[in-house]
């Protein structure tokens, strides 16, 4: 049996395989507080205070439950966000891709650490399993040197590797899979990413080719606790003047901003519904959130001339039709709103030039295919 770790920013996904088939999953959300357990159409209400804790809830509940017992699992897969240049494919965990992965923290602030204390979590649980790791930042390395690096000194590269990486890869991949069996293999496609932390990416012949996120996941598109997009001279101004220290404007950036630090509250569910009671602050995040996916989609056909669909996935992207709404009204792509408001699988009409699809995240499923090719070789 194998058991898949998704650990988010805010939010642990797991499933359970038995080779490619699907035994179970689900997801705690929220995790930091007054988490949410959910599981098919059961949602238990419960207090989860760290990914680790998470870990260990997932792994009692699947004993008690006589799903699997910890001694039968062999293989626990695990979504790392961050591997630089160094992985792009998955590898199988050992002391250095340990040291690695911590290594890395300091470009993933928000999910490495996450991702490290899963895995330790899993290890010290079941000592007998082998640990896979995933990284995020595989799918993105066929993006050309014309789009990954920065305008700055060359030599900050050759000794630092800053560069543009691209996060979400494996959801990214896993839309490019399932975009390339509609549209054929050499399809021009952009797959956007939207939950907790967004991100869109330009697909052609199933490869990243660019994408919004850069050197770290804080870059592109407005996000639940994060910046986005902002203008490099922002933190030297508040160094400068703003008394901050650099922990702090990291911290700042990364926990206490976009959504949350905008309207104070994190989670697009509950801005939509104080909109909709007239909070203009929430309304102004929804219009900023809309423009800003829009952008980047325009951007993006840059790298994808040819484009044949746009997919929305992700938390956000499969579940807020009036983001969809906007979205495309703002680049004058024709919807069906009948379908869009039902999350139909297909919501532009039949005589659209780009069709636009909603298709459910599978993270959990791609890492599973991804770690049985290791496995495998």
């Amino acid at each position: 049996m194998q058991v898949i770790i998704n650990a988010g920013s805010s939010s642990l996904k797991w499933a359970v395989y038995l080779q490619e088939s699907h035994v179970i999953s689900g997801v705690i959300e929220r995790i930091g507080g007054d988490s949410i357990f959910c599981i098919h159409e059961r949602k238990e209400s419960v207090q989860i205070a760290s990914h680790v804790q998470a870990v260990g809830f997932v792994l009692r509940f699947l004993a008690e439950n006589k799903i699997v017992s910890v001694q039968d699992i062999t293989h626990f897969v695990h979504r790392v966000v961050h591997g630089a240049e160094k992985y792009d494919r998955p590898v199988l965990v050992t002391p250095e891709v340990l040291s690695d992965i911590e290594a890395f923290s300091v470009l993933a602030p928000l999910h490495n650490p996450a991702n490290l204390a899963g895995i330790r979590a899993c290890m010290a649980a079941a000592p007998h399993a082998k640990n896979i790791a995933i990284f995020d930042t595989a799918f993105h390395q066929t993006i050309p040197p014309e789009v990954y690096l920065y305008g700055i000194p060359y030599n900050l590269y050759e000794t630092h590797r800053i560069r543009k990486y691209g996060f979400h890869g494996t959801s990214h991949q896993y839309i490019s899979t399932e975009l390339t069996k509609l549209y054929g293999q050499d399809a021009h496609v952009i797959s956007c990413h939207l939950g907790s932390g967004s991100s869109i990416t330009a697909v052609r012949a199933g490869k990243s080719v660019d994408t919004t996120m850069g050197f770290t996941p804080l870059d592109g598109v407005l996000m639940s606790t994060r910046t986005g997009e902002i203008d490099p001279e922002i933190p030297l101004f508040l160094l400068k003047h703003g008394h901050y220290s650099v922990d702090e404007l990291s911290e700042l950036f990364n926990k206490k901003s976009g959504f949350v630090g905008l309207t104070g509250k994190s989670d697009l569910r509950d801005i939509y519904e104080a909109s909709q009671q007239g909070d203009e602050k929430c309304t102004l995040v929804i219009e900023m959130l809309c423009y800003k996916i829009a952008y980047y989609i325009s951007a993006l056909r840059v790298a994808v001339p040819k484009l044949s669909a746009i997919a929305f996935t992700g938390g956000i992207g499969e579940k807020a039709w009036y983001v969809r709404s906007r979205v495309c009204a703002l680049l004058q792509i024709p919807l069906d709103e009948e379908r869009n408001q039902q999350h139909a699988p297909v919501i532009s009409p039949e005589q659209s030039t780009v069709r636009v699809h909603i298709i459910p995240a599978q993270e959990e499923y791609m890492m599973q295919l991804l770690a049985l090719s290791l496995m495998s070789s």
